[in-house]
């Protein structure tokens, strides 16, 4: 099947338009609250942006370019939805992440360098209905993982959503969170607002207590298709298992606490969480950017 253009305009309204496509697997062992407020981006950009946009006009100072590290599509994946579980508009999300080519979206202002060459570290603090998390996102293993996370959470894209799938083994405790769905359900075939990502695994990271890591398509040999956008996990306990299989792009670095409370309090005898009552809610992700002064960063 063709690839299509991520987004059409049709009318004075946009409306996604992507290939749907098979069921994918979890990942794991195995794999509705007051909305936030309205997406208020720090940038503006156009309705109409596509593949078709030329992104060589990018100003040289934006580190990266959205299209060239970004898939349209994933085999298995449907359409995003109009609006996400915490209503806001998947458009105007997608559309703030990627930016035209005259203005860079919030993917491209994501800098892992300052103007001296010094280290620019990425933390991610997490506000939930238990408590605060803060992740630190792990800019040298999976780069475009990270600038997706960033620009996601500058977008407000996070907020309001819930953590919708909850699963705990004991002897020895082995679990993990997922979050980041935009319907809010952990649905298969929805894990992103119109783009995906390539894999980053680095076969030197393990899966420990409060590793974060990218939901995975993939296909019915267990080859990876392509990873969400959107749709994260943390592992609780180690999972060994899923060492080498999946992008590992942050970890826990404080309310480790906060998390096996989530997962005690969610777990169910399925496992799975969608439409359950009193969902546990991301209220907030709020990016801190920490410069290492004794760290020049690798070329």
């Amino acid at each position: 099947m063709r690839t299509m253009p991520r987004f059409a305009i049709f009318t004075a309204s946009a409306s996604l338009f992507l290939i749907g496509c098979n069921k994918a697997p979890e990942p794991g062992p195995n794999e509705t609250g007051k909305p936030s407020t309205a997406l208020k981006p720090d940038i503006d950009v156009p309705v109409n942006i596509n593949r078709g946009f030329d992104f060589t006009q990018i100003p040289s100072k934006a580190p990266t370019h959205f299209l060239s590290n970004t898939l349209p599509d994933c085999a298995g994946q449907n359409r995003p939805p109009d609006e996400t579980f915490a209503k806001k508009n998947a458009v105007a999300l997608f559309e703030a992440v990627a930016g035209s080519p005259e203005k860079p979206g919030l993917w491209d202002q994501v800098r892992f360098v300052d103007n001296k060459g010094r280290k620019i570290r990425h933390f991610a603090n997490i506000k939930t209905d238990k408590g605060e998390i803060r992740l630190e996102l792990l800019s040298d293993a999976a780069p475009n993982h990270v600038r997706s996370f960033v620009a996601l959470a500058r977008a407000g894209y996070f907020d309001g959503l819930p953590f919708h799938k909850s699963t705990r083994e004991e002897g020895p405790l082995r679990g993990y969170l997922e979050s980041g769905c935009p319907k809010g359900t952990g649905e298969f075939g929805y894990g992103s607002i119109g783009y995906w990502l390539k894999p980053e695994i680095k076969d030197d990271l393990v899966h420990a207590d409060g590793t974060v890591g990218a939901w995975s398509s993939k296909d019915a040999n267990g080859a990876d298709l392509a990873n969400a956008a959107c749709k994260f996990y943390v592992s609780l306990g180690q999972s060994v298992g899923l060492d080498g299989n999946y992008t590992i792009f942050g970890k826990i670095v404080q309310g480790l606490d906060v998390a096996h409370t989530i997962n005690r309090t969610q777990v169910k005898e399925d496992d799975i969480l969608a439409g359950a009552k009193n969902l546990i809610l991301i209220r907030q992700v709020a990016i801190d950017e920490v410069v290492d002064a004794n760290l020049v960063a690798s070329k």
